[in-house]
Formats: structure tokens, C-alpha cells, sequence
């Protein structure tokens, strides 16, 4: 998508490329034979850094490629999105081709960063279900938070990001737990903590 964009900026004569590329995405997923292996590396300022100055040395001047989140994590960007309703039913950032399948650690990931900020009632109109009582979504839990699992290779926040997400909901569920009982994987991150 880089160099695509790069090929039409220069045929479209646009000056300016912005990726939505967050802070989060440096974070890589697994070390394997001595590297850190990241899923997103294509997202990173690594990768943003060294495009900028191949796109300068060998392809054109004329074209300024940058992102425009690149100082946010995803929890920022989600307390950002929450304040534009009116997309709640068009967002999608699940893999599988659904609009949420509600069974991927991407699902599980943004639905642990809205929920802190969002009623029940919206979360339920934008994932169909309470996504903390999958039970089949507990390893994808672990590895997202780090804990004996390799972080899913998927578009997600970073391990301490999560954390502090979970959080957030754990304490916003226990303020809630006389009117509603606390979620499965509400209940096993307790237990983990």
C-alpha cells in the first residue's frame, strides 16, 4: 500500500500521503532465533522512516508520506473515536471478512478498548454480543496481555496497552457488579492480575 500510494500521488500529482499508522504498531509480536518478529512492521516508524528516505533517494521528491496518528496509541484513538457516533454501525476492524465475528483476538482487543467508554447497550449494537463471555477467546486474552502466550498476530495495541485496558474495564464492570454480573474474561483477568 506504501509504494501504491507513493505511484499514485506522483500519477494524481498529490503532494502529501497520510497512513493512519499508530504508536502502538513499534511493538512487535514474538522473538524467534534471536528477532523480533512484528506483525505490523509495515506500520511502524521503522518502516515509516525508512520509506520516507528510500521514497526521497530513489523514487521522487515531490511526495511527503507520513501518519497521521503516529503519536497515539489505541486507546487515545479510541477515546478520539468515541466521539463520532454516528460511525458505530459502519466501523469494522475485524480480519475475518465479517463485520465482527466476535471469536479473534482483533475483535477481542477493540472491544476491550471501547468498553470502558461505551454503555452496554452501544457495545451490543456494535459487536452483537458481549464478547467477555467467549470462552473459547481466553488464549487470545492471555496473548494479548502477555502472559505466557505470544502477542496474536494481528493489528492490536500494544501488550501494556492492553493491560491498561483491561483495567479500565475490570473497574468500570466491579462499579457495575450490583446490577450486573461481571464477564467471564472480566473475571479470569481478575483471578490473573
Amino acid at each position: 500500500l506504501a509504494f501504491l500510494s507513493v505511484l499514485a500521488g506522483v500519477l494524481f500529482d498529490y503532494k502529501y500521503i497520510a497512513f493512519s499508522n499508530e504508536k502502538s504498531a513499534n511493538e512487535g509480536n514474538v522473538k524467534y532465533l534471536g528477532e523480533i518478529i512484528n506483525h505490523q512492521w509495515a506500520k511502524s516508524s521503522e518502516f515509516e522512516k525508512m520509506f520516507r528516505f528510500y521514497i526521497k533517494k530513489y523514487l521522487t521528491p515531490g511526495v511527503e508520506y507520513f501518519s497521521f496518528l503516529r503519536k497515539y496509541t489505541e486507546l487515545e484513538i479510541t477515546k478520539m473515536f468515541i466521539k463520532y457516533p454516528k460511525y458505530f454501525p459502519v466501523f469494522s476492524s475485524c480480519n475475518t471478512g465479517m463485520k465482527w465475528c466476535g471469536n479473534c483476538p482483533k475483535c477481542l482487543f477493540v472491544y476491550a478498548t471501547l468498553y470502558p467508554f461505551l454503555s452496554k447497550k452501544q457495545l451490543l449494537k456494535i459487536f452483537g454480543r458481549d464478547i467477555f463471555e467467549n470462552r473459547g477467546l481466553l488464549p487470545a486474552m492471555k496473548g494479548l496481555l502477555g502472559q505466557g502466550k505470544p502477542k496474536p498476530f494481528e493489528c492490536v495495541g500494544t501488550k501494556k496497552e492492553t493491560r491498561l485496558a483491561f483495567e479500565l474495564c475490570l473497574k468500570k464492570a466491579l462499579q457495575q457488579a450490583q446490577s450486573k454480573p461481571i464477564s467471564y474474561l472480566l473475571k479470569k483477568f481478575k483471578k490473573r492480575k
